[in-house]
């Protein structure tokens, strides 16, 4: 509010925060107040539905774990997009038994991510825009589907905020075959389409 003209020009949205007295330029510091405590009012109810997004996927303990990682997501000015190393670093994979076949066939689902993941960075194809705008940290949680029976499968089920991917670990031996898998999910899937 440089010049009482301007003032006028804002009259719908200084009464929109809850000023209700006669707008002049000798009460500026009575609209200031009223327009700080309404973008409060609204602000405050948004940072802490984000703070509680963040603690259910432990967004929090990482941030405080390593700080130097996250703070340019939370600080305005330079912002460099996520790369593989901090999408890795972001991964909390749940594994089976230590010397399982299990928990082989998860590790070599999280090398397959990696590599993928990785390969992304390297080649800046289309892509990308999987790890540019998915920065979301993602969860990897093994769930056994099945007794050995043929017509269930075992997966790994892959959740990035709401979005979840369910691999076939049974089925998945090779790069190529994940490869064919994560492109047909991020492709063809409602859940990751830009529409």
């Amino acid at each position: 509010m440089a010049e009482p003209e301007a003032m006028y020009d804002l009259l719908d949205r200084i009464t929109a925060c809850g000023y209700s007295g006669h707008a002049t330029w000798e009460r500026k510091e009575e609209i200031i107040k009223a327009i700080i405590l309404h973008s409060s009012g609204r602000i405050l109810p948004m940072l802490q539905q984000i703070c509680s997004g963040m603690k259910l996927y432990g967004l929090c303990e990482m941030i405080v774990q390593q700080p130097h990682n996250f703070r340019d997501l939370f600080v305005p000015g330079l912002h460099e997009k996520p790369d593989a190393e901090f999408l890795m670093g972001a991964i909390s994979p749940v594994f089976s038994e230590l010397g399982s076949l299990r928990r082989q066939r998860e590790s070599r689902i999280i090398n397959f991510l990696q590599d993928f993941i990785q390969n992304i960075e390297d080649e800046e194809e289309e892509k990308s825009f999987a790890v540019e705008e998915r920065g979301t940290p993602v969860k990897i949680t093994e769930s056994d589907l099945g007794d050995g029976d043929s017509r269930e499968t075992e997966s790994t089920v892959v959740n990035a905020c709401s979005n979840s991917i369910t691999f076939p670990t049974r089925h998945l031996g090779s790069y190529p075959e994940f490869l064919l898998l994560i492109t047909q999910a991020v492709m063809s899937s409602r859940e990751f389409s830009r529409s």
